[in-house]
């Protein structure tokens, strides 16, 4: 099964849910870094003001639905509210494993640091039983929850299902695909694990995004302590030394204790983080996964506002890094 995708950036102008083109049927999963999507004229003159409170959205065409899903990407500060390139590298490995080495059919998945959630809506068109997605930032949870009711929409026509629906009762939950948003720290897995070891209450876990108070209704539901999931996929979620640690536990905590269950994590080889690969393996590790790394060739990443894919100056390459529960 194959993901085909054509990728364009188009501004919340352009959308018109009424009015979606056929998907082309030629079929595979095209990455093209130099796609040429000129603005409108009328758009190069807005004012940077401007800019910065409209919504963009990256059209993305899953296999078996005839109509793209439009994904949402805002300005907010939030790294995670931006289609970056490494997270099309893992769209791209899923769709050319989901029948083979790596299978998301009727599987449980999580995408952890979801971002705009290319990764969970792709597992989710290639069969997934349930897709999680979770990050901690409130900005992009709330951007991706825009996405979620357009993939609800893609999934009430091609069900054939054009009767009034009501409205979802939350928006973190999908009314029809089997999708859930849900907050997430490292820290707080990491809190888990270590008082499960010590025999001890966990407790309250410090953070950024932290910014309304433990119970703010308008944050998504967290994941129960206990939660874990048959598939973990993420992309992009190694920077700091501080980090690797916490996402090894999380990831750890996460995965259900099946020999079957697989973590697959795409990252940007930087010039500023050549150590970061290395240590986050080490951790892992430790943890009692198996970890292979392989490298990943893909066309030279281009950082383009114009074709809707962000990259970093200093970005250098990417790994992919399977990983599964070592062998008693």
């Amino acid at each position: 099964m194959v993901v085909g995708a054509d990728l364009c950036l188009l501004s919340s102008d352009d959308f018109d849910e009424n009015r979606i083109s056929e998907n082309d049927e030629s079929g595979g999963f095209s990455l093209d870094f130099n796609v040429d999507m000129r603005p409108h004229e009328e758009e190069e003159e807005d004012t940077e003001e401007e800019e910065e409170e409209k919504e963009e959205l990256y059209a993305l065409h899953l296999n078996n639905f005839t109509s793209p899903l439009f994904i949402s990407q805002t300005n907010t500060g939030e790294l995670g509210c931006r289609v970056w390139n490494c997270a099309l590298a893992l769209c791209e490995y899923l769709s050319v494993s989901s029948s083979l080495s790596f299978p998301v059919l009727n599987k449980a998945v999580l995408e952890v640091g979801c971002g705009v959630g290319l990764g969970g809506f792709v597992a989710a068109s290639l069969g997934a039983k349930t897709v999680c997605l979770a990050d901690c930032g409130k900005n992009t949870l709330e951007n991706v929850s825009k996405t979620l009711e357009r993939w609800d929409a893609l999934v009430r026509m091609k069900e054939g299902v054009f009767a009034d629906v009501k409205r979802r009762t939350t928006k973190w939950e999908s009314r029809c695909g089997r999708i859930r948003l849900r907050t997430h720290l490292w820290e707080e897995d990491e809190e888990i694990v270590n008082a499960l070891v010590e025999k001890r209450r966990k407790e309250s876990v410090r953070h950024w995004s932290k910014t309304s108070g433990e119970d703010d209704v308008s944050l998504a539901p967290k994941m129960a302590d206990d939660e874990t999931f048959d598939v973990i996929i993420l992309s992009d979620c190694l920077y700091y030394s501080s980090q690797e640690l916490p996402l090894a536990k999380s990831l750890a905590l996460r995965l259900k204790k099946d020999p079957t269950s697989t973590i697959v994590l795409f990252q940007t080889r930087r010039t500023t983080n050549k150590l970061v690969e290395e240590r986050f393996r080490i951790c892992c590790e430790a943890q009692g996964l198996e970890v292979a790394v392989e490298d990943v060739a893909l066309e030279k990443p281009k950082r383009s506002k114009l074709n809707g894919v962000h990259e970093t100056a200093h970005t250098i390459g990417y790994a992919r890094m399977i990983m599964k529960w070592r062998a008693p």
